[in-house]
Parts: C-alpha cells; sequence; structure tokens
C-alpha cells in the first residue's frame, strides 16, 4: 500500500482505489488516467512538486486539465522564482516515483 492509503485507513477515511493500465508511451500521466478511466480532465488531480527559490519543496494541487504558472506559485510562496522539482528530489522527498506522487 501506499503512505496516502495508509493514513486513509488509519484516519478512517473512505475511499475507492481506482487502477488501469498504465502505457509507458502515454505522453501525460493524468491525461492517460482520465482517459482510461472515463473520467474529465477537469476531475482528475495532478500532484506537483515545485522548488521555490531553490531552497524548499511545495506542492500543487491542480486538475489535470490546468496548467501551473511558475510566476503565480512563487508569488504565492513569497518567493523570486520556482521551477518544477528535480525528479531525484521529488522521488526523495515523497517517497513516490513520478506519476504517482500523492
Amino acid at each position: 500500500m501506499t503512505p496516502a492509503i495508509n493514513t486513509a485507513k488509519q484516519n478512517k477515511v473512505i475511499y475507492k482505489v481506482h487502477e488501469y493500465q498504465h502505457d509507458a508511451t502515454a505522453e501525460s500521466y493524468g491525461d492517460e488516467a482520465a482517459q482510461k478511466l472515463g473520467i474529465a480532465t477537469d476531475r482528475v488531480f495532478k500532484t506537483l512538486v515545485v522548488s521555490i527559490d531553490r531552497k524548499a519543496l511545495v506542492v500543487a494541487v491542480l486538475p489535470v486539465s490546468a496548467m501551473l504558472s511558475m510566476k503565480l506559485i512563487a508569488k504565492a510562496c513569497s518567493a523570486k522564482k520556482a521551477t518544477m522539482a528535480d525528479k531525484a528530489d521529488v522521488e526523495r522527498s515523497t517517497g513516490y516515483v513520478l506519476g504517482g506522487v500523492s
């Protein structure tokens, strides 16, 4: 089980796991999930890890249909610059592989 599922169980949160067979050639994890599960992209959410001023990592959760503005997330964090976090930093800090961060 993932840490998110374990936390949900520990806190008696009702949840449902939606599974599908991942296609390694898919360009977008979120678009693939929405398509394979038959769900609109504005109802499927992606979790993005962002580096703020190269000092801290923050998480943004938004619909698959939306794009994250680096300028707006930097402003929201009172930072000068925001960039997508390095893959290794994401996996180390979250315990998840890219495409499975929750």
